[in-house]
């Protein structure tokens, strides 16, 4: 019968696989762990740390040229980049210049 494994017991197992440096093969071989659970355990742990971060989280950032540029985080990962707001138009003169 198969070893019931929980999140409390994989999760640091994880987290000690992110900071070796080593591949996911090396890593479960050295643990002596079947393929397919490190790999399981690794997407279960990138999903609940997804969930954790608040959808559609919003941060402002600066551009070069000290815009305000809004970025919108996802629980997908990807982060949608919106353009500065426009600057309100310059008022001009009617008026003609003469020398």
């Amino acid at each position: 019968m198969a070893q019931v494994r929980t999140e409390a017991e994989m999760f640091p197992l994880v987290e000690s696989w992110q900071k070796s440096g080593q591949t996911q093969k090396q890593f479960y071989t050295n643990h002596g762990l079947p393929v397919h659970i490190l790999a399981y355990w690794v997407g279960r742990y990138r999903q609940s740390q997804s969930s954790k971060t608040t959808a559609d989280k919003v941060v402002a950032t600066e551009n070069t040229a000290s815009k305000a540029v809004m970025a919108t985080e996802s629980s997908s990962g990807f982060i949608r980049l919106s353009p500065p707001p426009t600057p309100p138009p310059v008022a001009t003169s009617t008026g003609s210049m003469e020398k």
